[in-house]
């Protein structure tokens, strides 16, 4: 229940102007982004609470979520659309048969690695466009494409991780959270869909 003076404030004009202004820096400041060593601990967790072995990622960029998860899983997928930051991943990893680093669209790529999966996977979806040495594809985030091959092409259980969730506000090839919630659940309505801490969970 409101307070007396948050409800007076509320009957004002003042109020009716500030709200879409306060809503988003609201969403903005509840959706506070994780450290990165945070978001690869956060990974390592579910994979731990879940047992699963495989972490498939999407958004090598430097190769940092690699290298905190090396020791916690038995097979890594990064896939890279940038041709230079692939090639840097695979020469940081290459004594590391177990970690292998897939250059292209994550959306198409996905769709062509996972029919080969046969485990468990904690997914790390993380491929958009943030400028900078990052390269854009057809659009600047694959997100939609990389749910549908993940829908369409793994059997097996999984859980999907979607950075940066304060960025899907139906702007820049973004959905907003309420779009993509309706297209998970419509395509796999027994899942659960959840974001916490920036972070998009669906399981």
């Amino acid at each position: 229940m409101d307070s007396p003076i948050k409800a007076a404030i509320k009957k004002t004009f003042l109020y009716r102007w500030l709200l879409p202004v306060y809503r988003p820096l609201a969403d903005r400041i509840k959706a506070k982004p994780l450290s990165d060593p945070l978001r690869w601990k956060l990974v390592q967790e579910y994979g731990e609470k879940n047992a699963y072995k495989c972490l498939i990622e999407t958004g090598t960029y430097l190769g940092n979520m690699i290298d905190f998860n090396k020791n916690n899983f038995s097979t890594i997928f990064s896939i890279e659309l940038d041709a230079q930051l692939a090639k840097n991943a695979q020469e940081r990893f290459k004594e590391f048969p177990y970690i292998k680093i897939l250059q292209g669209d994550s959306g198409v790529v996905l769709s062509q690695l996972l029919p080969t999966i046969n485990e468990p996977v904690v997914f790390w979806l993380d491929a958009h466009y943030s400028a900078g040495i990052t390269k854009r594809g057809d659009k600047e985030t694959p997100i939609v494409e990389e749910l549908a091959g993940i829908f369409s092409n793994l059997k097996q259980k999984f859980v999907i991780l979607i950075d940066d969730a304060r960025v899907f506000r139906g702007q820049n090839d973004y959905p907003t959270i309420k779009a993509l919630k309706k297209y998970v659940l419509e395509k796999k309505p027994e899942l659960h869909f959840e974001v916490a801490d920036d972070v998009i969970r669906i399981y």
